[in-house]
């Protein structure tokens, strides 16, 4: 199991094939060298693979204040279909974001 300090480092190589792997649009989305990994995840043991989904902002979406700072990063377990019969799932850490002058956190979309 990979920590987020443990996917900080992207690898252009590795996320153009998984994201044509998985049919991924979008470019904002990282993966780590080490972004596939076989582990147990509830009782079973499956293809989870790592990635990270953030970009930079400049405003805060509810008042549109310009004090933003990154905040720490939401985990989000998406199921995939199976691959060569294993059940796969894709770990998601979408990054946060908080203002500064209204104290609202928001997540990467």
């Amino acid at each position: 199991m990979l920590n987020y300090k443990d996917i900080k480092q992207s690898d252009e190589n590795t996320g153009k094939t998984l994201r044509e792997l998985l049919n991924i649009k979008d470019t904002n989305i990282h993966f780590p060298v080490n972004a596939v990994q076989s582990e147990d995840y509830r009782g079973l043991r499956v293809k989870m693979i790592y990635a990270v989904l953030t970009y930079d902002l400049a405003r805060c979406p509810h008042y549109g204040m310009k004090t933003i700072i990154r905040h720490t990063p939401k985990k989000s377990i998406i199921q995939l279909l199976p691959f060569q019969g294993n059940p796969t799932f894709l770990a998601l850490f979408k990054q946060r974001f908080k203002c500064l002058n209204c104290k609202v956190t928001s997540c990467a979309q």
